[in-house]
């Protein structure tokens, strides 16, 4: 009891000495603040009330459908592949996509939403924004965790997103059923529609308009910025343009981990103000350092210091999973359909595909929460970079967004195009193979497995050997590729703004050319950026982005003492 009270005492102190320091930061400038304009074409409130319109269009297909099913029955030839066609991939098709636009606007609104809780008047606490890390949240989450904390605009974007990118397609898997003829002379498929499971897609589509329209009008009202903020080089220039925050910052010890780094800042308060056409963040209180020890084991074994998606077990476990999709067609062909029920090998594997599509995404979520450190590692035992000069130079310069493979992909992040892969891998197996598996199955169950292929299933069944030619290669590449970035040689991940900043602020010369904008040029006459353990002037060991002064020759192995850092 003794100890709450005198934690709640210290809490409302730092609130009063908070509140007091608001009164002494000197004034923004609102011109500044008029000019910060800056947004994502894909947040804008015209783009966003685009896409939430958009949603409405499969309840007036699906209504039209209902009520034509209801005056006479819907039907198709079993020779005409174009109708075939036409009732299995374009609501799938359709949802997908939907789902990859909606992917990028939730990954915008989780980048922008730090800064904005950052412009409030009364600034944020460090989980409330720079420690903030949505990307990371497992995605069915971020709903629960951001109505919370009252991020409105997360909590709507996450929910869309998920009702386009997992549930719709879900749904119309259901919303009508291909009723396959019990004989070889019969030449008609009969099409029935789902009532129930139709008004369920009706209603999801509904309330993803609503709530797309919301955020549409949430982003109305919300101010911009003055440029993206987002590569490594507007992290430094933030920084440089915060002297304040600069100090607060050298206090905490690079090796911190991110337990360490809360308690160091958990009663400081932070603020984002706009000045003479730059921002500065401001920091309410000092960090309380006392806690945090000398010296750290380089584990990249832990939690803290390396994302689950990419520990090698897991990445081998995925990989294994993805083979596992062939299982049910090795069952099929192994037993005859009267020892082993058709039914169990549809929901088999329709539920493999959906379980590995998420283990993709998870490690890809991976590899966008150590991009773009993990290019600049430096090889183990080796004094030379990873990387060449003018690489690391893109690298700083590079624009990552965690969270949207399309965004990743127009970044030029090689990693996240080859994880998409293994994911686009089972997306298109979800779109072609598995309607064609499951109409298989429904003639085998009803003719026999000696039935003749109808007509209407030549044209999915080709594209579907040719995937089956494709899909493991982009399988295989993308697991060399996850193997391959796996590893960056830090206490922690730098998913968070706090984490990064930690990193670069005892970057003494990349703040430098940060400062005297020569980060663009083609100079390498001081070396390339490097990210990892590296030793300053005087001799002292800090984890970072900075040019190669002296890199370690040895990196510690996994659980030993690293170099002191001076904290």
């Amino acid at each position: 009891m003794m100890a709450e009270s005198e934690e709640n005492n210290s809490r409302e102190k730092a609130q009063v000495a908070a509140e007091n320091h608001l009164v002494d930061v000197e004034p923004e400038d609102e011109q500044t603040r008029s000019a910060a304009t800056w947004k994502p074409v894909s947040v804008r409130p015209l783009t966003v009330g685009i896409l939430a319109i958009l949603q409405l269009v499969p309840v007036i297909v699906l209504e039209i459908l209902l009520q034509r099913s209801k005056l006479a029955p819907l039907a198709f030839d079993t020779s005409d592949s174009s109708s075939y066609a036409a009732w299995q991939y374009p609501a799938m098709a359709f949802f997908l996509v939907d789902g990859l636009l909606w992917e990028v606007v939730y990954a915008r609104i989780c980048q922008l939403e730090s800064f904005y809780q950052l412009s409030q008047p009364g600034g944020a606490s460090l989980e409330n924004s720079l420690a903030m890390s949505y990307i990371d949240m497992i995605t069915f989450l971020v709903p629960v965790k951001s109505a919370m904390v009252h991020h409105w605009s997360v909590f709507l974007a996450s929910v869309v997103y998920l009702a386009t990118f997992t549930l719709a397609p879900l749904f119309t898997r259901l919303a009508w059923i291909l009723v396959w003829p019990e004989a070889y002379s019969v030449a008609i498929v009969i099409v029935l529609p789902s009532e129930p499971w139709c008004r369920a897609l009706e209603v999801l589509c509904v309330l993803s308009a609503a709530c797309g329209l919301g955020l549409a009008v949430i982003q109305k009202r919300r101010s911009g910025l003055l440029s993206e903020i987002s590569s490594i080089e507007d992290l430094g220039r933030l920084i440089c343009d915060s002297a304040e925050f600069l100090s607060l910052l050298k206090k905490i010890p690079s090796h911190a981990d991110s337990k360490a780094i809360q308690r160091a800042l958990q009663h400081c308060r932070f603020r984002l103000l706009y000045k003479q056409n730059r921002l500065e963040l401001v920091a309410f209180q000092s960090s309380n350092t006392t806690s945090i020890p000398a010296t750290i084991g380089i584990r990249n074994t832990s939690f803290d210091a390396h994302p689950f998606g990419l520990f090698a077990s897991v990445i081998w476990t995925v990989e294994l999973m993805v083979i596992g999709v062939y299982l049910p067609i090795a069952l099929l062909s192994r037993f005859p359909p009267d020892d082993f029920e058709p039914d169990i090998l549809r929901s088999l594997f329709t539920a493999l595909l959906l379980i590995n599509t998420i283990s993709w995404s998870g490690i890809q979520s991976s590899l966008n929460a150590i991009l773009p450190f993990a290019f600049m590692t430096a090889s183990r035992q080796s004094k030379e970079p990873r990387v060449r000069s003018h690489e690391s130079l893109n690298h700083i310069r590079q624009r990552f967004t965690s969270g949207s493979s399309l965004l990743q992909i127009t970044a030029g992040s090689t990693p996240c195009l080859m994880a998409l892969c293994g994911s686009l891998n089972l997306q298109l197996m979800i779109l072609l193979v598995n309607p064609l598996w499951d109409s298989a199955l429904s003639i085998i169950k009803k003719q026999g497995l000696d039935a003749p292929v109808p007509g209407c299933l030549s044209g999915p069944a080709m594209l579907a050997q040719i995937l089956s030619y494709i899909a493991p290669i982009l399988s295989f590449a993308a697991f060399i590729n996850a193997l391959l970035y796996r590893r960056i040689f830090a206490p922690r991940k730098p998913n968070t703004m706090i984490s990064k900043m930690i990193y670069l602020c005892r970057g003494e010369r990349l703040l430098q050319d940060v400062r005297e904008g020569r980060v663009s040029n083609e100079s390498t006459t001081d070396g390339c950026y490097s990210f990892g353990w590296l030793q300053d002037r005087e001799g002292q060991w800090f984890v970072g982005v900075d040019r190669r002064v002296s890199v370690a020759k040895e990196y510690k192995k996994v659980d030993e003492i690293g170099p002191e850092a001076e904290g």
